[in-house]
């Protein structure tokens, strides 16, 4: 296939009206636990996706949807890995990740990057709470303190 007729298949970006009405109607589907209308929609407009923060907005959308569908736990950390290549400081990106590997009870690896996320941001409510935010975080959990 040439390559003239390859980029005459790809599609153009999206106007941002029309991104934001997808970032919109994902979160939408999500909170109904419609992941894969919500994977379908995302999987289309990831790539036509302008604007960095609706981009990034859209892939952990998308990574959430991944990991809520079953079977799809390797895409939802894929997702998160290409985010993360692209933006290294992703902060929500890694605090995912790290939610990622607690759910698939990957503790090693979610505490190394609920610390990396505390690098980031040393006050991120969600990873102190995740390391030790009381009888209900990750180390406590590591070493039996949970009820």
């Amino acid at each position: 296939m040439g390559a003239s007729v390859a980029r005459g298949r790809e599609k153009s970006p999206l106007p941002a009206w029309e991104a934001t009405e997808v970032i919109v109607v994902s979160e939408q589907l999500i909170r109904e636990g419609l992941h894969r209308d919500a994977i379908e929609l995302l999987q289309d407009a990831v790539p036509r996706l302008a604007s960095v923060a609706l981009k990034r907005r859209a892939r952990l959308l998308l990574a959430r949807s991944y990991q809520a569908n079953p079977g799809t736990a390797k895409r939802a950390e894929e997702t998160l890995q290409d985010l993360l290549r692209d933006e290294p400081d992703a902060i929500d990106a890694h605090f995912q990740l790290g939610r990622l590997y607690k759910a698939q009870n990957l503790h090693q690896r979610a505490t190394a990057v609920f610390r990396h996320v505390l690098e980031l941001d040393p006050e991120h409510k969600g990873a102190l709470a995740e390391l030790g935010g009381g009888r209900t975080g990750l180390l406590a959990k590591l070493f039996g303190r949970n009820p």
